[in-house]
């Protein structure tokens, strides 16, 4: 791999990396703003529940913001 490669790949997971994080953690809190019973559900077993959380709002909401599902 030359160092144009390297460094073209490096900004790609960096750039893509926080958009997609961001964009998550906003569909995360939305969700759990609109469904406060489902945050209470979360928090009453946060060890099991918080992963399952975390599938599910990937599942729901994508992380890329001009992606839409089909």
């Amino acid at each position: 791999m030359t160092p144009a490669e390297y460094l073209g790949n490096l900004l790609l997971l960096i750039v893509g990396g926080n958009d997609t994080t961001r964009n998550t953690m906003t569909a995360g809190v939305y969700a759990m703003d609109r469904w406060p019973e489902q945050l209470r559900i979360m928090t009453s077993d946060p060890e099991r529940m918080i992963p399952a959380a975390v599938s599910e709002i990937i599942r729901w909401q994508t992380p890329l913001a001009h992606m839409r599902r089909t």
